[in-house]
């Protein structure tokens, strides 16, 4: 039985180019907007004088466009970090959503001329909530999660935040809302349930972590309906495709065990082989044997060494042990080569992986 792993969760990511609604037009707000898109399309830093026009003129997403490229540094516009904010203070001024989350990850990290300062955070990242951006709404529930503003962390007041955030379409609102409520930490009645609801709508909108955390509570029988191994196995596939890494490997469990469908050697292959490329070392590992043994297709010991050597990268002790095995079986002599095997040998044995040190002992003491 292959076991599948639990999925881990990403920090949140606040983009800074998501969109507000624009405000009524004027012609010649409208002319500044077309002449700065004009610009872009030639990537000419000219762009930057219209939009600041426009953002001078009332139009609060031009703000925040030239507050993007100073903080970007992109199109032929220097990288001016502190030089976007005022940008973007004019832009949220002017009720663009955007503008006050990017001035919320400002204070969050501490750049753009700014300390780090997470109850002014919080303070632009409510008005953007307020202001209809969801990820805003999620970003303030992260602070309440950290316990960096109030008396410690409060865990019902990020719920609130988290689902309004999902009833504004932004997924990872809906999947930090499901986890919350799966969690139940102090303040919040865990209802996993409830949890899985926020984690399905975090799914149909592309969250692949939403997508591999519910479909692990289908295989695992976590909810009232019981064990489904076929919505567990679907869900597992959007997930991989959506670039979850353990959503490929836990598909690939599915694949290779017959849960949810037929079996399917070459496509657990496949999925265990993406799921290290995407940074899962397990799925490195397993990958790497069915490439090295030929299972689920012709053996291919070139891919098999790239799988262990990337799990290697990823930590795995173990990997390193039988990526320096593998490269000292085709080293035939060449001191480069085994001076490669070395390398990986000796970390994966300083890890503690007994294969790494038998592969670093033979590799000592053949003479060089």
């Amino acid at each position: 039985m292959i076991h599948r792993l639990a999925a881990t969760v990403s920090p949140l990511v606040f983009l800074a180019v998501a969109a507000s609604a624009a405000p009524p037009a004027t012609p010649e707000r409208d002319d500044a907007r077309r002449a700065a898109d004009a610009c872009r399309q030639r990537e000419d830093p000219c762009s930057l004088v219209h939009l600041d026009k426009a953002c001078t003129l009332g139009d609060g997403p031009s703000c925040r466009a030239a507050g993007n490229l100073r903080w970007l540094g992109v199109e032929g516009v220097s990288r001016d970090r502190p030089g976007a904010l005022p940008s973007f203070r004019a832009g949220c001024a002017l009720d663009d959503a955007a503008s006050c989350g990017n001035l919320g990850i400002a204070y969050s990290v501490g750049e753009g001329g700014v300390d780090v300062d997470r109850p002014a955070a919080a303070v632009w990242y409510e008005k953007a909530c307020t202001l209809g951006e969801g990820i805003g709404c999620a970003a303030l529930a992260g602070l309440h999660v950290e316990g960096s503003i109030g008396k410690g962390p409060d865990y019902a007041a990020a719920l609130r935040h988290y689902r309004r955030g999902c009833d504004l379409g932004a997924a990872i609102a809906c999947a930090r809302a499901g986890n919350v409520l799966t969690a139940g930490p102090d303040g919040v009645a865990a209802d996993v349930e409830e949890g899985a609801r926020f984690r399905a709508r975090a799914c149909e909108l592309d969250d692949g972590e939403a997508c591999d955390l519910l479909g692990l509570s289908w295989a695992g029988g976590k909810l009232a309906s019981g064990v489904d191994h076929d919505k567990a196995r679907g869900l597992f596939e959007r997930a991989c495709r959506l670039g979850s890494a353990t959503g490929c490997v836990n598909v690939a469990a599915s694949q290779l065990n017959g849960e949810g469908g037929a079996r399917d050697p070459e496509a657990a292959r496949a999925s265990y082989l993406r799921g290290c490329e995407l940074g899962q070392a397990f799925g490195c590992l397993n990958g790497a044997v069915m490439a090295w043994q030929g299972i689920g297709g012709a053996a291919d010991p070139q891919k098999a060494e790239t799988a262990l050597s990337r799990g290697c990268e990823l930590g795995r002790a173990d990997c390193c042990g039988m990526a320096a095995e593998v490269v000292e079986a085709k080293a035939s002599g060449r001191p480069e080569v085994l001076q490669q095997a070395r390398a990986l040998a000796e970390k994966g044995c300083t890890a503690g992986d007994a294969r790494g040190c038998a592969v670093k002992e033979r590799l000592n003491a053949a003479p060089r």
